[in-house]
């Protein structure tokens, strides 16, 4: 058995032996990674429901996730006029895709401050 101590762990060092298609991922700093998928979901504001969903690789970045669901949601029968979201999503890419369709982002400012695109 190897000794992993103070080596820095990376997807092409570590898989899993049951799942070779989970990846190692951080739910943040401080952190241990683990195996793991990553799951997306889409949530009703008003009633609470699940409108869309998506499991992924655990390293797809989540903005780009959630403009997939929001592309899906869009051609179901309750369109999706907001979004609201944390901080990881204050992505120019994103919140210009979101005015595209028509669909006004409620997006929380990153720590280093909000895109240029987003002051509006």
């Amino acid at each position: 058995m190897r000794n992993w101590k103070d080596q820095r762990r990376s997807n092409k060092t570590h898989a899993s032996a049951t799942d070779p298609q989970a990846k190692l991922m951080r739910k943040g700093d401080g952190q241990p990674a683990k195996l793991s998928y990553g799951a997306h979901v889409l949530m009703d504001n008003r009633h609470g429901l699940c409108a869309e969903l998506e499991v992924t690789d655990a390293t797809d970045a989540e903005h780009r996730v959630a403009d997939r669901l929001l592309g899906r949601a869009r051609r179901r029968r309750w369109p999706v006029r907001t979004v609201g979201a944390d901080k990881g999503y204050c992505v120019r890419e994103f919140i210009a895709r979101c005015r595209q369709r028509r669909i006004r982002p409620h997006v929380a400012a990153a720590a280093a401050g909000r895109p240029e695109e987003t002051r509006r």
